[in-house]
């Protein structure tokens, strides 16, 4: 019975992760963008990248994992997913054109949205990981921490 609770609730912290995070950014880019709206696809991107990206590299690589390195990683994770969503979905430019942004690629992709991408992993990244620690018990024992070249620089819960 434990192991059944337990898959339960990392299947509701999933699913919880999922959209929470894609509701995050969609609301986001509401705000944000001149024509405030948003595409469903962006929904799905951000909380599949939140997901897979940002959490499931905590899942597989631990808390060990520098997390410079895991905000990169998470960057051009989400970066490529927005390329295959955008040749898939955005051929015609109506969901997002970066055409005349600097250092772009097909008007898909572009550098300066690549740093967006690794500022929002590096605010994410500990956010996801405290929803799932905190509200879900995830490691309980074993609240997150960050590292920077092998330092740890922040840990929830104190010096633990």
């Amino acid at each position: 019975m434990n192991k059944i609770k337990y898959y339960l609730k990392r299947i509701l912290c999933h699913v919880f992760i999922f959209l929470f995070s894609g509701t995050i950014y969609y609301c986001m880019e509401v705000v944000y963008k001149d024509t405030h709206t948003s595409h469903w696809t962006m929904f799905l991107l951000a909380g599949f990248s939140a997901l897979f990206f940002i959490d499931g590299l905590n899942d597989l690589f631990g808390y060990d994992m520098d997390y410079l390195l895991q905000c990169f990683i998470c960057a051009t994770a989400i970066i490529i997913g927005e390329l295959c969503v955008g040749l898939i979905w955005n051929s015609n430019f109506e969901i997002w054109d970066y055409r005349n942004m600097p250092f772009n690629f097909k008007g898909q992709i572009c550098l300066p949205f690549y740093f967006l991408w690794l500022f929002l992993s590096a605010i994410f990244i500990p956010v996801l990981d405290y929803i799932e620690w905190k509200w879900f018990d995830y490691e309980s024992d074993n609240p997150p921490y960050y590292k920077i070249f092998g330092k740890v620089i922040f840990r929830f819960g104190g010096d633990k």
